[in-house]
């Protein structure tokens, strides 16, 4: 029966000093969920983040419907937060920010910044140094505004990806403050690889310098020696000459 059932599971619990799921945990539990969003906001890794916390506090896991709705209610105040602070940012920021994702010619801004290096190349480096000026005042920005989001690194990163693997259309069907968070986080994130990109060019051409010194300096010494056997053929003759310390 349902009671015998019941006392069984009391028993169990007890037994491996476990509590039950009750409705007055829910507002710890949408609380710890808020805060779990802002280090991993894909839903399925603050679950998975979730499950061993109720695993440490020997709590048995709610229902699917109560998971869900209290997931729900944590990411609406979640994107509640987010989108107060991302309205803050100035009208000139905001402008930058929607000239990223605003087409221009068949071709946004977002999707010029997005492309990969594809060499080391004159034309691919200065490629990449223009998308550095492109945005290098966004980023003056973001480095300001991004720590104000209190989003952990893993975070800022999600948010970035959209924008990286997002068409830009897709983008643009998102309200205007989901639009600018993903971009101020894209740009954070972005121009820290162009200078990555730009590093390892740099390394790239002074290796290849310094190798092609080695090269012509070893090319010289050798055309010297040659110079030498052939300007001064009787040079061991003349050497001759000379006494040596035996003879003195």
């Amino acid at each position: 029966s349902r009671s015998y059932a019941g006392t069984q599971k009391q028993e169990i619990l007890a037994l491996f000093d476990y509590r039950d799921w009750s409705t007055e945990y829910a507002p710890d539990i949408e609380l710890h969920i808020y805060e779990l969003l802002r280090f991993y906001p894909k839903g399925h890794s603050a679950l998975r983040q979730l499950l061993g916390y109720f695993d440490h506090q020997k709590m048995i896991i709610p229902s699917y419907r109560t998971l869900q709705d209290i997931f729900s209610s944590a990411f609406s105040v979640e994107d509640r937060r987010l989108n107060s602070i991302v309205l803050s940012i100035p009208l000139t920021q905001q402008e930058q920010l929607t000239s990223l994702i605003h087409r221009d010619d068949g071709l946004t801004q977002l999707n010029l910044i997005r492309a990969d290096q594809k060499d080391f190349q004159y034309t691919a480096v200065r490629t990449e140094v223009d998308k550095a000026l492109l945005i290098a005042d966004l980023y003056a920005f973001s480095k300001i505004f991004v720590p104000t989001l209190k989003l952990s690194k893993n975070a800022v990163r999600y948010y970035a990806d959209i924008a990286e693997q997002y068409a830009a259309s897709r983008l643009r069907r998102l309200s205007k403050a989901q639009q600018w968070l993903h971009a101020i986080c894209f740009v954070y994130h972005r121009y820290q690889q162009i200078m990555d990109n730009l590093i390892v060019s740099f390394m790239y051409h002074t290796r290849a310098i310094m190798d092609a010194g080695k090269t012509y300096a070893d090319m010289a010494q050798m055309e010297h020696s040659s110079g030498v056997v052939v300007d001064f053929p009787k040079l061991a003759q003349f050497l001759n000459w000379f006494p040596t310390r035996d003879q003195q």
